[in-house]
């Protein structure tokens, strides 16, 4: 739990303190380019879609793990792992291979 609290003071440090914010942003965008690198292999060999837009993806797995994270930060009841399952579903919809444009098209209509 220490490192949740420790990671969120970061976060909130590196939006008062530029050289805090210059070694989280560059943390940041070598921590996005693994991902996006990790994800083009995976889409590749047709574990995921082919057609995801990876930059997205990783936004919204980040946006995921950053509200997680805060919420065990700031609600101290929190069960990540009662909410695992659902986490774990909306991410194998992102990713999914099987999900076609026309289904995300018809799912959206």
């Amino acid at each position: 739990m220490e490192e949740v609290a420790l990671c969120a003071e970061i976060m909130a440090e590196s939006r008062r303190n530029p050289a805090v914010a210059r070694i989280y942003q560059d943390m940041e965008a070598d921590v996005r380019a693994r991902f996006i690198a990790l994800l083009q292999r995976a889409a590749e060999r047709g574990e995921i879609r082919r057609d995801l837009d990876l930059d997205g993806a990783v936004t919204v797995l980040f946006a995921l793990a950053d509200g997680l994270s805060w919420r065990r930060a700031v609600e101290p009841s929190f069960n990540a792992a009662a909410v695992m399952p659902l986490v774990l579903g909306m991410v194998q919809q992102l990713l999914n291979p099987a999900m076609a444009h026309d289904k995300l098209g018809s799912a959206q209509s």
